[in-house]
């Protein structure tokens, strides 16, 4: 596996001796197949700093082997239409270090530079630019023996629980001057959030809602009023855990259950990187427009009509509407067989149970499986699956029964190499590098999907079987018919409000 370092990390800790630990431990971190890179194109960059600074930088990347052969972004136009081209150091910096992963000449990125970031989501490489803090996370468990899922507990309680002064505000309280007046007036009417709270006792991600919002939402034209879910307050301190994208599916899921439609929250745009709009975007919020306070409101429409579905492909629902899906004629419908150990991987949000818990009576939910797209591997021989298509997961072995459904965003067959499976996946393997070695030595399949729900009523393989759905318990992926596939979303309790026919 190839590592590419950017050298901006170094301007973005304010000591060298903490990047210089952080570095040291990444070293210790990756295994000895592993190289940390340095681009030709960043010496470059460190020629044209002072000579003092530029001595001090090449020292601490000594360690790193330089990569040799790489290749130009210049003449591919396609990479230059999505990132745009602009002659200047910074930017052709950039797109050099990104156009390495693109072109697979490296497996990840670290870099702590916003415009690589936001860059990498227009190419659908951000699971593959990690932060430096991100990097150590992701690589202290992608080398152990089993990965572990050792993931944050997000709580739902009441604001006034929750200290005001709290350093995740402080951006806040620097754009909106009143906040603090704003957040005490709310905490006395009951407002509630959900949070993540760090170890230090600090908030690590907190999302203040509304579930009740009928304001008329004052952009040009006018929204009338009408029930909303409004997301008041909405911000994310440890980016890699995903904990923006779990935050988001916590609201999705209250909108579904409580048949609300409309969803929207007002941001002070920025014009360098915004990592809440770059995250709300990708799942469907649109800017609007500004309010009388000059915010700009991002809506989302969880209810579309006819003529709005007419300017969306079918295929692309799922991205655009999400958590609403197309399951209509013109996808298949597929039966995935998964064994309970990667379940749990998985799917570690999923418990099979028949009373409420003590945590979930106080409030509180523990989170598993935190982000909304997953990856999957198998080693099934089919083929000549597309984007749209819907993965009903089974649970062999133990449980045996129908349990989640997820929608099918990329496809990859006949892997061999475990870098073909890493380049692919990214930051989301829930798998270690061991077991992705130990998946490839038979050719493997890949499957980037979307988690959408799981079963209301999970369905026992002896209903399946009395119900013509399956013949006996499925070996492998297994196509059904759509009308296999009704059954299932009526035995299943699927909600209505989720689907497009």
């Amino acid at each position: 596996m190839r590592v590419l370092l950017d050298t901006n990390i170094f301007s973005s800790f304010e000591d060298y001796s903490d990047i210089s630990g952080k570095l040291n431990e990444l070293s210790r971190r990756l295994n000895p197949k592993s190289i940390l890179l340095k681009h030709p194109k960043s010496i470059e960059y460190l020629n044209t700093l002072d000579e003092y600074t530029k001595r001090i930088l090449l020292s601490k990347l000594a360690f790193c082997a330089l990569l040799t052969d790489y290749p130009s972004p210049m003449n591919d136009l396609e990479f230059n239409t999505n990132v745009g081209y602009l002659k200047g150091t910074n930017n052709d910096l950039e797109n050099h270090l990104l156009y390495s992963v693109y072109t697979n000449s490296v497996t990840y990125l670290i870099t702590e530079n916003p415009m690589i970031h936001q860059k990498s989501t227009k190419l659908g490489l951000k699971d593959r630019v990690l932060y430096l803090n991100e990097a150590l996370d992701f690589f202290k468990d992608f080398y152990s023996i089993q990965k572990r899922q050792i993931l944050p507990q997000i709580k739902q309680r009441p604001i006034i629980k929750i200290n005001v002064d709290d350093p995740i505000f402080d951006s806040l309280r620097e754009e909106y001057p009143e906040f603090n007046n704003w957040y005490n007036e709310k905490a006395r009417l009951g407002r509630e959030c959900w949070c993540y709270l760090k170890e230090s006792g600090k908030l690590g991600a907190v999302l203040i809602f509304n579930g009740e919002d009928f304001d008329v939402i004052k952009t040009d034209p006018l929204l009338p009023e009408k029930r909303r879910f409004k997301i008041c307050t909405f911000k994310v301190d440890q980016v890699g855990y995903k904990l923006g994208e779990l935050l988001l599916k916590k609201a999705f899921d209250y909108c579904i259950d409580n048949s609300i439609t409309e969803t929207y929250l007002t941001h002070f745009g920025k014009s360098e990187f915004d990592y809440l709009v770059n995250l709300i975007t990708e799942y469907g919020f649109i800017d609007i427009g500004t309010n009388e306070n000059g915010e700009n409101v991002f809506f989302k429409d969880l209810n579309p009509t006819p003529n709005q579905l007419m300017f969306c492909d079918y295929k692309d629902i799922f991205k655009k509407y999400y958590p609403l899906f197309y399951d209509g004629n013109r996808v298949k419908k597929l039966v995935v067989p998964i064994r309970p150990q990667y379940h749990e991987k998985l799917f570690t949000d999923y418990v099979k149970r028949t009373s409420i818990t003590l945590n979930e009576y106080f409030g509180d939910f523990i989170i598993e499986g935190n982000t909304i797209k997953k990856a999957y591997i198998s080693h099934s021989p089919i083929k000549n699956l597309k984007k749209g298509d819907i993965l009903l997961f089974y649970r062999s072995e133990d449980h045996k029964e129908l349990t989640s459904l997820g929608v099918l965003e990329e496809f990859k067959t006949n892997l061999t190499i475990p870098e073909e499976i890493i380049n692919m996946v990214g930051k989301r393997t829930v798998y270690s590098s061991r077991e992705i070695e130990e998946i490839v030595k038979k050719p493997a399949s890949v499957m980037i999907f979307t988690m959408h729900l799981h079963l209301k009523s999970p369905i026992p393989l002896t209903v399946l079987k009395e119900n013509n759905i399956l013949k006996g318990p499925p070996q492998t992926i297994t196509e059904i018919t759509h009308g296999a596939y009704e059954k299932i979303r009526d035995l299943g309790g699927i909600n209505d409000n989720l689907t497009i026919h």
